[in-house]
């Protein structure tokens, strides 16, 4: 059988995502082990390569802390926009320079 780990998007949501992945990893190594893939959309993305590469949970939740609310801010007057369905997409990528390049060496 072929296990497949989803992590779906949402903004800030993906802090209380990698937390989850962490408590369940806690409780027990071997059902993150138990995926023959995974994969994510968005922040779960964020999460799923993470995962993909080896980079601790703890890692990947100081990362959220650090740089998701810069990331995943959406303010007032964007919303504006959204009634009209004048924006593309819900989040601007203008901030995520703030993301450390990926440590090369995990692979």
């Amino acid at each position: 059988m072929y296990r497949v780990l989803c992590l779906d998007g949402g903004g800030m949501r993906g802090y209380l995502q990698s937390n989850l992945i962490k408590k369940v990893s806690e409780e027990d190594k071997r059902i993150l082990k138990g995926f023959n893939a995974i994969a994510g959309t968005s922040v779960g993305a964020i999460n799923a390569a993470a995962m993909a590469i080896g980079m601790p949970i703890d890692e990947v939740i100081g990362l959220m802390d650090s740089v998701g609310p810069k990331v995943f801010k959406n303010p007032w007057y964007e919303k504006l926009e959204e009634m009209w369905g004048l924006r593309k997409s819900k989040y601007s990528n203008t901030e995520l320079d703030v993301l450390p390049p990926l440590n090369r060496k995990r692979f």
